[in-house]
């Protein structure tokens, strides 16, 4: 038996696992930009590799949370709140409740739904 081959393989299984996992996370990352609809918000979506078999897709932007879960109204205690909204300043003493506009929930379903198939077809190109 040669043990090269074997090793050789055993490489070739565990690249083939990190490529599916790869086109997986990036899948599912395209899901959570287009569930955003663009923007600030769309752009910050990005996938870490935190090492073997492990990907995480986040964002750090600004109040991504927010459009995710909702949130209730927000009240300016004794003050007033300004926004700019199609380019013109909007004042407020009270905004809100928003609903939620979940994009890294339809991300998550995404990568569990596909992982697998994914991994398995890149396993497939090595393992004939």
């Amino acid at each position: 038996m040669d043990f090269g081959d074997l090793d050789e393989l055993i490489n070739g299984l565990e690249g083939a696992v990190e490529k599916g996992l790869d086109e997986a996370a990036e899948a599912a990352a395209n899901v959570a930009r287009a569930a955003a609809g663009g923007g600030a918000l769309a752009r910050s979506i990005r996938v870490l590799k935190r090492g073997p078999g492990r990907r995480e897709i986040v964002t750090d932007a600004a109040g991504a949370a927010f459009v995710e879960q909702g949130r209730g109204p927000a009240v300016a205690h004794g003050k007033v709140m300004r926004f700019v909204v199609n380019g013109q300043p909007v004042f407020a003493t009270r905004v809100g409740p928003a609903p939620p506009h979940p994009f890294m929930a339809p991300a998550a379903a995404e990568l569990e739904a596909r992982a697998a198939e994914l991994v398995e077809r890149a396993l497939g190109r090595i393992v004939k």
